[in-house]
């Protein structure tokens, strides 16, 4: 019994078009800081509605790792990673 590829094919299509319609980093990256800033990502509209997910270091700007979870897929780290509370406790 034969399977069709179909099915597949159509879901990693689905999967890829965003990333195939994102622009580099570089273009998004105006000021060329090696960021991208939330105003600099107006520049590309779908950035704007997932910017506070992709920035994970909760700096209010998205690396180049970062934004890469997007174009890539991979799984990235928790919400701000590596962050470590300032809060003093007196005993």
């Amino acid at each position: 019994m034969k399977k069709s590829l179909l099915p597949c094919a159509v879901l990693v299509a689905v999967w890829a078009a965003p990333a195939l319609a994102a622009p580099p980093f570089e273009k998004l990256d105006v000021n060329s800081d090696k960021t991208i800033s939330q105003k600099e990502a107006e520049g590309w509209r779908p950035l704007v509605r997932v910017f506070d997910q992709l920035d994970k270091n909760c700096d209010g700007k998205l690396q180049v790792i970062e934004y890469g979870y997007l174009l890539t897929g991979k799984k990235a780290p928790e919400k701000c990673a590596g962050k470590t509370s300032s809060v003093v406790k007196i005993k």
